[in-house]
């Protein structure tokens, strides 16, 4: 039997969840296996046009949790969930899988392969060829043909693909770094291994202006990005990985359009393509089309706070008159309200006080985020002395510049938040020289510039103009959607 997702009585199934395999292994270490699994899966599916299916960031919020399969579908608006486990013994490999229509309680489909670690990749493709058969009346030849697809012959080499998505996961410098020496260890066995390329494509593209500046990374991710698309112009996730360097780096916005739609036409289910697209939209004053984007992240992402968060960018990153603070204010406190950790979400709350005139909230909120960032706060720190001059408090802005490191041209910097300051501090002649190095150093969060609240008092200046129709942002692409 195969997983019944589709024509059964009680109809048609839309919606999965894949939920993360459990590792039955003793050794930890063993983890990357049982959630490579699970994410190739994912990865799988989604790319079914009839099918949503909940995307990896949310799945794995159950890692590690005992959860009945109908409790997690209502949590995730879903009607099938599929489960199993992982047993590696040296070079003997079991994975269990089940699948349960959660409206009925019905037991659809279950298999339990016992095989040689070295034939996984039969065992996912024989997977994949059973979800096939029993789609196949809403199958197209061509998602068949993708469900299908090996994307590398070498179990070795899939093995460090998986080590490498297990490592990118935090998006941690330390584990961006090894994931990128994963792929590459995937890459020296098999060079034609299109899958490892996006790898390192997304691993530079998460280091960008974060861990690196961005011409460092971004021509690297690009490459790689191309790579992909050299040996498999049909992989969806090379074409948004591509995407994002056109539009974030290259600034070439009809260009990094027509990736994200290509992207997303051949991967529909991608939570990750429609967030940055979603991202491309907003920078370029269309908050209507972007929130579209950004809900359909959040319906195939819905646990995830980076995709709540992303969603928030619309209403407040908008042309004047498009602009709702109070919706960004009221979804910024829905996800405090499930993940108080989230600093980042801390700052765009300040942001949200700090233009509807609270300036003591903004502060409040941005010192709370300094604090939990720790080490990293490079960017709180920038926007709290921003803050800190907005409501009045001098001393406290220049006390804040004043703990900022030292730089030189060769340093990377977040010359957008030291314009910010800058601007905050009456300084224009300072902060317009940080805005240049932002734009020489193609720094990502110089995005927003057009739409940004924060600079609406500039949109008169000859110098912000001139940035402007240099990032092309004065043009919009010729339309939105897909």
């Amino acid at each position: 039997m195969g997983i019944k997702l589709l024509f059964f009585a009680g109809g048609p199934i839309d919606s999965l969840a894949v939920l993360p395999f459990e590792n039955q292994d003793a050794n930890p270490e063993a983890e990357y296996l049982s959630d490579g699994i699970t994410e190739t899966i994912i990865n799988n599916v989604s790319q079914l046009q009839a099918v949503k299916v909940i995307a990896r960031t949310s799945a794995f919020r159950y890692k590690g949790r005992r959860v009945e399969p109908r409790v997690a579908a209502r949590e995730l608006n879903v009607r099938a969930v599929l489960t199993g486990d992982v047993q590696r013994r040296g070079e003997d490999l079991v994975v269990s899988a089940e699948l349960v229509d959660t409206e009925s309680d019905r037991h659809l489909w279950g298999q339990r392969y016992t095989s040689k670690f070295s034939e996984i990749l039969s065992v996912e493709e024989d997977i994949a060829r059973r979800i096939s058969e029993e789609l196949r009346q809403r199958l197209t030849g061509e998602e068949k043909k993708r469900l299908a697809k090996r994307h590398t012959a070498s179990p070795q080499a899939y093995e460090l693909y998986l080590k490498g998505r297990h490592a990118m996961a935090n998006f941690l410098r330390p584990d961006l770094e090894r994931a990128i020496r994963f792929f590459e260890e995937a890459l020296k066995i098999d060079p034609d291994y299109a899958l490892a390329h996006v790898g390192v494509a997304e691993a530079y593209y998460y280091q960008s202006t974060a861990f690196l500046p961005a011409h460092e990374a971004m021509p690297r991710a690009r490459d790689a990005a191309r790579n992909a698309l050299r040996l498999d112009g049909d992989l969806g996730e090379a074409h948004a990985a591509l995407a994002a360097v056109t539009s974030f780096y290259d600034w070439d916005w009809e260009s990094g359009e027509a990736a994200f739609k290509r992207a997303l036409g051949l991967n529909p289910g991608s939570a990750t393509a429609h967030m940055w697209y979603g991202w491309l939209l907003t920078a370029m004053g269309k908050p209507r089309e972007a929130l579209t984007e950004m809900k359909r992240a959040t319906e195939l992402d819905p646990l995830s706070t980076f995709s709540a968060w992303y969603a928030l960018f619309p209403y407040f990153f908008a042309p004047p008159g498009e602009r709702r603070y109070d919706l960004a204010l009221d979804g910024a406190r829905r996800i405090l309200d499930k993940d108080p950790e989230s600093f980042w979400v801390r700052n765009t709350l300040a942001l949200v006080y700090q233009m509807t005139g609270r300036h003591a909230q903004a502060i409040e909120e941005l010192e709370v985020a300094v604090r939990a960032a720790g080490e990293t706060a490079d960017v709180e720190l920038l926007f709290l002395g921003h803050a800190y001059a907005m409501a009045g408090k001098k001393e406290e802005a220049l006390a804040v510049l004043k703990k900022l490191p030292p730089t030189t041209p060769s340093t990377y910097t977040n010359a957008f938040g030291r314009a910010l300051l800058h601007l905050g501090l009456g300084d224009q002649h300072a902060a317009f020289a940080w805005l240049e190095r932002a734009y020489d150093a193609r720094d990502e969060n110089l995005l927003s510039l057009n739409v940004d609240p924060r600079l609406d008092f500039l949109h008169g200046d000859p110098r912000f103009q001139s940035l402007i129709r240099r990032m092309r942002l004065d043009r919009a692409p010729a339309g939105a959607g897909h």
